[in-house]
């Protein structure tokens, strides 16, 4: 591939990468008539009970509320999918299961290493005008005088006024996986993003750095509205480093 056409205008490349997404599988649904969402999945409660009483749906055909937003969202992940399916097995068994908003987190490997998103986005904050700060560092994800040190690039966006977390993204080794989980957690919660850096992460030089990532997220987002006055624009990034999402 040499050139790719976009919009009447031809762009030079060296390669192309095809990438590829889920959709829910509602043909089922379109036949008993249940009611659909805006993106394709079947609409459900909170008991995961569809537009007819007596049907119950899970996983990757449904609808369900985003924690963030409070709007109903896709979420075609393996964890919910069988969260859900505990919850609407129980309650087509005459149960009283109820599944709470759901925070996504998901990771994927690009290349040499992974990426993590939780929560929402930047883009997606942009697309939903939901005002937001913005704090992001690359750091060791070991001491660094280790041989097996890498870098490990982390962003955190959060509310201007109550600090809360929107969202977090993480590019670097196997070790991204833990830090969406907490930040999972900390969405989930409510705790604010400057509370990061006054939590006891594990340390020991094999495995973790003395100075974790999130807890240098953390000061930065304290930093952010040090002297009592809040700098909305705020964006740390080290350019000593040399890669960034």
């Amino acid at each position: 591939v040499a050139a790719l056409v976009i919009e009447g205008r031809q762009i030079e490349i060296d390669f192309a990468i095809t990438c590829t997404g889920f959709s829910p599988n509602n043909s089922l649904a379109f036949q008993a008539k249940l009611d659909i969402g805006k993106y394709g999945g079947i609409k459900v409660n909170n008991r995961l009970q569809t537009s007819q009483k007596d049907i119950y749906a899970c996983g990757d055909c449904i609808e369900i509320k985003n924690f963030v937003t409070r709007i109903d969202d896709y979420f075609p992940l393996a964890t919910l999918a069988h969260r859900e399916g505990h919850i609407a097995g129980e309650n087509a068994a005459l149960g009283n299961a109820y599944l709470q908003p759901a925070i996504k987190n998901i990771s994927v490997k690009i290349f040499d290493h992974y990426f993590a998103q939780v929560g929402l986005s930047e883009q997606e904050l942009q697309n939903k005008n939901i005002p937001h700060s913005t704090v992001e560092e690359t750091v060791p994800n070991l001491v660094k005088v280790l041989k097996e040190s890498n870098l490990v690039y982390g962003k955190i966006l959060f509310d201007r006024s109550s600090k809360k977390i929107l969202g977090a993204s993480f590019l670097g080794g196997k070790e991204v996986s833990g830090y969406a989980d907490i930040i999972s957690t900390y969405i989930k919660n409510n705790i604010p993003a400057t509370q990061l850096a006054d939590t006891e992460y594990n340390y020991t030089p094999p495995l973790s750095p003395m100075i974790n990532l999130l807890s240098v997220l953390g000061r930065k987002a304290a930093h952010s509205f040090s002297h009592g006055k809040e700098n909305n624009d705020v964006t740390y990034i080290n350019n000593n480093m040399d890669f960034k999402l």
